[in-house]
């Protein structure tokens, strides 16, 4: 671990980042969807999925009971993903209203903005109000 002052370097992934810049580069004539797509190939389908999948097939590692596994992800799990684009999420009521936080948990980001079914408001001094 590297002390506080320390330069920290980290070559494995600089060249993770310098093989996707150069695929991005590559595919820049054809524009620049193009050329972010060419950098997610590289990470996804090229030559860092392919070492993605080598480290975790060859490096079993420990779970949380002790027992040391080797990972499940292949290099079709990573080729195929794709990154989805999620509709904002908006609550209104009488006092809050906005767009809201998206959560794995519905109701971590909403529920302080639900109106309570009683008709209670909260008043100034933190307290319950109808």
């Amino acid at each position: 671990m590297p002390e506080v002052g320390d330069v920290f370097r980290n070559p494995d992934f600089a060249q993770t980042l310098t093989t996707m810049a150069a695929a991005e580069k590559e595919a820049q004539h054809r524009g620049r969807a193009a050329g972010i797509q060419a950098a997610r190939d590289a990470f996804y389908k090229g030559p860092i999925a392919e070492r993605i999948v080598e480290f975790i097939t060859a490096e079993p590692l420990p779970d949380s009971s002790g027992s040391s596994h080797k990972g499940l992800l292949s290099y079709e799990d990573l080729a195929e993903w794709n990154a989805t684009v999620e509709s904002s999420v908006s609550l209104e009521n009488r006092w809050v209203g906005g767009p809201q936080m998206p959560s794995l948990d519905p109701g971590a980001g909403v529920s302080p903005a639900v109106e309570h079914p009683g008709g209670f408001r909260p008043g100034k001094d933190g307290a319950q109000h109808r």
